[in-house]
């Protein structure tokens, strides 16, 4: 039997089948690891883009708790607030200063005042226009009322760092996005040496009815392909049924182009009898039986999608007449 190993439900498979199932195979596991690896990218995009999301909410500056303490715990009084900025510039945004509800505007006092033993609540806003660079200010507090026992002013420095831009703040997702788009590029070059896009065409006759209907459907990539580059040179059966008229037909498979000029036909669903093969210089009636993935080289096949509709399909080279019949388009 020449090694040969039976395929269930097809009969004894011969040397040129097992080849042609042997590719057929390689290139499925080639197109699964190819969709895996854009997955991981995807996943992992998403993930570092979350990640850098989660830092930044965290980078948001935290409340500070502001209380004047004396050593003489008897004496009392009260203090009026004042932001006063290093280098201030009117044409610069910076960040606001708030206490207790109230935001601190430059060279203005504000109406809160912050008394002896009292804690006061201190937070920073950065508007989103705020210049990028170190802020540094002074909170100087000037007693309006109390002991004269207490100093006239207290001052504290406030420094407050901003990061500006989009690529500075999203520094973790944009060291990823650099390295994906590099591995995305490779892979993407990769794909175009890999898988051949279709050539040629594909003579389609429609049988089972008065006069059969015979069209040429010029086979090409399809636009999905530009997306997905590991199936540049798969055409799926159903693309080629609905260009023939047969939108209905749910015959599954698909054509391969593994290497440039040698599509290959892959029916790995497809039960004994629905597809048959002949030689394109055989009669009609010297069809056979093939494996779940044949070479589609001169041969001619004839599908049957149920009793009344047949169609025969031929694989036709760039330039190339289908033998017995001429070709004409429609």
């Amino acid at each position: 039997m020449s090694g040969a190993k039976p395929q269930a439900g097809f009969g004894l498979a011969t040397a040129e089948e097992q080849d042609a199932q042997l590719w057929a195979g390689v290139r499925r596991q080639e197109r699964s690891w190819a969709a895996l690896f854009a997955a991981v990218l995807a996943i992992l995009t998403i993930y570092f883009a979350g990640l850098n999301a989660y830092v930044l909410h965290k980078a948001v500056p935290r409340p500070l708790r502001l209380r004047l303490e004396v050593s003489a715990g008897q004496l009392r009084g009260s203090y009026r607030p004042q932001l006063i900025w290093r280098n201030p510039s009117g044409d610069v945004v910076r960040p606001i200063v708030w206490i207790d509800g109230e935001a601190l505007r430059e060279g203005f006092g504000a109406t809160r005042l912050v008394e002896v033993g009292r804690s006061a609540n201190l937070h920073f806003t950065v508007p989103q226009n705020t210049a990028g660079g170190t802020h540094e200010a002074t909170l100087l507090l000037t007693r309006v009322s109390g002991d004269e026992a207490l100093p006239a002013t207290v001052s504290a420095p406030v420094t407050i760092g901003v990061t500006s831009g989009f690529l500075k703040n999203w520094f973790i997702l944009r060291d990823w996005a650099v390295f994906a788009l590099a591995a995305a590029a490779g892979f993407y070059v990769f794909c175009t040496v890999a898988y051949y896009p279709p050539v040629g065409s594909l003579r389609v006759v429609r049988l089972g009815q008065a006069i059969p209907y015979e069209k040429t459907i010029c086979l090409r990539m399809l636009p999905v392909a530009w997306l997905l580059p590991w199936r540049r040179s798969v055409v799926p059966l159903r693309w080629i049924w609905k260009r023939a008229g047969m939108k209905n037909r749910s015959l599954a498979g698909q054509i391969n182009f593994v290497f440039s000029t040698q599509p290959m036909l892959e029916l790995p669903s497809v039960r004994r009898g629905k597809v048959l093969k002949r030689l394109s210089n055989a009669p009609p009636a010297a069809t056979e039986h093939f494996g779940p993935a044949i070479r589609m080289a001169d041969n001619i096949f004839t599908c049957e999608f149920d009793a009344f509709h047949r169609v025969e399909m031929q694989y036709l080279r760039p330039g190339s007449m289908p033998a017995g019949r001429a070709s004409w388009r429609s």
